[in-house]
């Protein structure tokens, strides 16, 4: 998932809960830097994500989540996506990386930090 946050202006927070599978929810400064990763490993594990905290999920094997927060949904102002990371399926140019080596990337310089 492209690296994103929610509405600050709303102050709407969202929360996942695991329910097959395994992945990682990421935690992004503002300049794109990993500053927190949740490992939701086990059936019924959640991570909340407070509004205006840019994150994203990366799936380690085929996973299932519940997404809740606060409604109504209105698509053009529901999420800010960052100008630092590349786009859902990127093909890639010379300066910007796919999303899923961006995020693999990114996930090394945090654990070697």
């Amino acid at each position: 998932v492209t690296p994103h946050r929610h509405d600050r202006v709303r102050q709407e927070d969202e929360h996942f809960t695991l329910l097959r599978g395994r992945c990682l929810v990421l935690f992004f400064s503002e300049t794109g830097d990993i500053n927190e990763i949740v490992d939701l490993s086990e059936v019924g594990m959640g991570a909340q994500i407070q509004a205006g905290r840019w994150h994203s999920i990366l799936a380690l094997e085929p996973t299932v989540l519940t997404e809740a927060k606060p409604g109504p949904y209105i698509h053009t102002w529901a999420k800010e996506f960052a100008s630092w990371a590349p786009d859902e399926g990127d093909a890639g140019t010379h300066e910007r990386k796919t999303g899923i080596n961006f995020l693999n990337e990114k996930i090394t310089a945090f654990a070697n930090a």
